[in-house]
């Protein structure tokens, strides 16, 4: 039954949503809420979902604590997009630049968070303000949990 309740939760999520479910996944568990993000507090970021509130921190020396910015994760699922610094050459690779111009085409990302998704999509969240958001935590065949994110 638990099989059933599965694929009929799976079928049930938007189409968005469906790409985001890793292979091996054999439950999830999705939380609907909001991403709170304030100008006083930058990089912290705070999931409202019912009663349940998570804090996260995405300051500097907490992403070298997790093993430097290009690898801390500052949201659990989601890891920064970050321009290069670079004095002769793009501040974008390619692939993230292409993410980029697909949601911004061409604006300005200055007053956003960017990230990447594990799936390698862009989630975005507003330097100020509320954003509504879904959270999947996804159980593997192997026991981990995987989460992902998606904009609503």
């Amino acid at each position: 039954m638990s099989r059933f309740a599965f694929l009929l939760g799976a079928l049930l999520l938007p189409a968005p949503l469906m790409q985001a479910q890793p292979e091996g996944a054999v439950s999830v568990v999705k939380h609907e809420g909001i991403m709170v993000t304030d100008l006083k507090q930058p990089e912290f970021f705070i999931f409202q979902s019912g009663t349940r509130e998570e804090h996260f921190d995405g300051s500097e020396a907490t992403m070298i604590a997790q093993g430097g910015i290009e690898v801390g994760e500052p949201i659990t699922g989601l890891h920064y997009l970050r321009p290069r610094l670079s004095v002769d050459g793009p501040a974008w690779n390619e692939a993230d630049r292409k993410l980029l111009d697909a949601q911004f085409h061409g604006a300005g990302t200055g007053n956003y968070y960017l990230f990447k998704t594990i799936e390698g999509q862009l989630f975005f969240l507003p330097k100020e303000g509320e954003t509504t958001v879904v959270r999947m935590d996804w159980k593997l065949k192997d026991g981990r949990t995987v989460t992902v994110w998606a904009r609503k």
